[in-house]
């Protein structure tokens, strides 16, 4: 319809309308008509250019110019009646300075999350830039403030920084961040990290970190007394059985994954332990992932491992191989686990395979085989030396030692093998020598109970040639019996038993010699009744070497 058709339309149709209604309704139509007109004209003027240009875009956005954009304090606000929770946004600021494609443009927001009464102050700053062919977008020298606030943020406030450049190829939907580097509060990690999603998502990275001291982000412990501490032991014991149970962790995550990536860290402290440089290379494919090799300096020493564990549809499938190398034992034990009896720089390996992975699966599904050695240690809360030099006096009949008795025992190495199969080490063989005597036994841990039972067997050593402390008590072996808590283990030996029962047999083969003797030299000129006499003092002999002993 041309334009004198419309307006003559328009003139008869006006003199039809009496009403409000049918000025409305002629507004309408008369709008729809001139729209449409509208449309066909443009349709026809421009036919033939789209043509000419192959069906290119009608609208080049390649050559759009936006001016900017300016937000100030706008607020979004979100209430969840249902649950009684209220979440807020306010924009300070948005800022975005004039936009072209192929041109950095800078952008700058300033914002305030109030979000499950966490509070999150958030300043970023960065220069956005979008390729003329839409298939990148950049965000230059990205910088990310925040800050944390809330009862439940550790020390009740935690700060943030991310630093970086980012690129986002559209149609490989590939993520790249080079450089990287994330702070929170004093922890550092930094280097490069790519994500592309596609049927997996695949994650590729090489990080470094500063020094970790994790212990400001732990919840605070209650300084309580060694009486409170065993009632709470008790009382733990007892509620062990209502606890809430444990629920296995779900891997099924591992399936969407491929990742490969390098981690080093300078050191991590943890409560009480301290952990050195760590360096590790993860693999994530098919649904199992792999730490080869993890390397982790510790306590002097080093701990090499390979680890891996498998989805296996829920069943959450593990392996371990560890290597420990020059670990000082005693400061180790006792940082982790409160645990002081023994010392030594240590040698250990253990291989082992389990199923599950809650803190009861472990404990009873872990199993497997190792060895390990101790060399120049000490086994504190016995002195072996000092009760053997009370024994031999009380043998001498002599008072015992008066010095200062120091409960520890030195060793120049001490080995042994292990299995570990439902919660129960099994320490097959065990072997500790000194100079001064052998120790040899066999005993059992409970992890679950964090229990042993280990039964012990001493026996004192001289050099050939060269008179020691103990070189009259050879032949002698005391059993030793160490039982109880690993946190606080008995220690008893049985001195008396050791002598009475090496006693009664040197008596008796000293009685069997001289009655041999004797009798070879009165062969046949003695009668009966001198047999008996020397029979009866040989038995009285006995008896009063054995009251010397109790």
């Amino acid at each position: 319809m041309k334009r004198e058709e419309i307006e003559a339309f328009a003139l008869k149709a006006a003199k039809g309308l009496k009403t409000q209604q049918d000025l409305l309704d002629f507004t309408q139509v008369l709008t729809k008509i001139t729209i449409e007109a509208a449309l066909n004209a443009e349709l026809k003027t421009t036919k033939s250019t789209v043509n000419n240009t192959n069906n290119e875009s009608f609208f080049d956005m390649s050559k759009l110019v936006f001016e900017g954009i300016n937000i100030t304090n706008t607020v979004i606000e979100i209430q969840d009646l249902a649950n009684k929770s209220y979440n807020h946004i306010r924009i300070q600021k948005m800022h975005l300075s004039q936009f072209e494609f192929s041109k950095d443009s800078d952008f700058t927001l300033i914002s305030e999350v109030l979000f499950n009464n966490i509070k999150i102050n958030i300043t970023l700053t960065s220069k956005i830039n979008i390729s003329q062919d839409m298939t990148r977008i950049s965000l230059k020298d990205l910088i990310l403030n925040s800050q944390f606030s809330g009862p439940d943020i550790p020390n009740g406030k935690l700060t943030s920084t991310l630093k970086t450049n980012a690129i986002y190829q559209i149609k490989s939907k590939k993520l790249t961040l080079n450089p990287f580097q994330i702070m929170l509060d004093k922890i550092k990690l930094k280097g490069q990290v790519s994500v592309q999603n596609g049927a997996l998502t695949k994650v590729r990275y090489t990080l470094f970190g500063n020094q970790w001291d994790l212990n400001p982000y732990l919840s605070k412990k209650s300084t309580i007394t060694p009486a409170t501490k065993n009632k709470n032991k008790i009382q733990n014991t007892n509620n062990r059985n209502t606890s809430a149970p444990e629920i296995e962790p779900n891997l099924s995550f591992l399936t969407h994954l491929d990742v490969q990536g390098d981690l080093t860290i300078a050191g991590i402290l943890y409560e009480n332990i301290k952990i050195g440089e760590i360096t590790t290379k993860l693999f994530i494919k098919k649904g199992k992932a792999s730490l080869n090799p993890l390397n982790i300096k510790l306590y002097k020493g080093q701990l090499n491992a390979k680890a891996s564990i498998d989805d296996a549809k829920g069943k959450n499938i593990y392996q371990i191989n560890t290597q420990l190398k020059g670990v000082q034992l005693r400061p180790l034990l006792i940082d982790v686990a409160e645990i002081d009896f023994i010392s030594g720089q240590t040698a250990f390996t253990f291989n082992g395979t389990g199923i599950g992975l809650t803190a009861a699966s472990i404990k009873q599904g872990l199993t497997g085989q190792g060895n390990f050695s101790l060399l120049d240690g000490e086994i504190y809360g016995v002195n072996i030396h000092q009760d053997i030099r009370r024994l031999k006096a009380k043998l001498k009949g002599k008072k015992p030692p008066t010095e200062k008795d120091i409960k520890k025992t030195d060793f120049a190495s001490l080995n042994g093998d292990f299995t570990l199969g439902n919660g129960i080490i099994n320490n097959q063989k065990l072997l500790m020598l000194s100079p001064i005597l052998r120790l040899d036994g066999t005993g059992l841990i409970n992890i679950i109970n964090n229990t042993l039972d280990y039964q012990l067997s001493i026996a004192p050593l001289s050099q050939r040639g060269t008179e020691t402390e103990q070189f009259d008590l050879k032949g002698v072996v005391i059993p030793m019996h160490i039982k109880g808590s690993l946190t606080d283990p008995k220690f008893s030996l049985d001195m008396q038993g050791a002598l009475k029962a090496q006693l009664k047999e040197k008596v008796n083969a000293e009685k069997k010699r001289l009655q041999r003797k004797l009798e070879n030299k009165l062969k046949g000129r003695l009668d009966d009744k001198s047999k008996q006499f020397l029979k009866k003092e040989g038995k009285e002999i006995e008896n009063l070497l054995k009251g010397l002993f109790g």
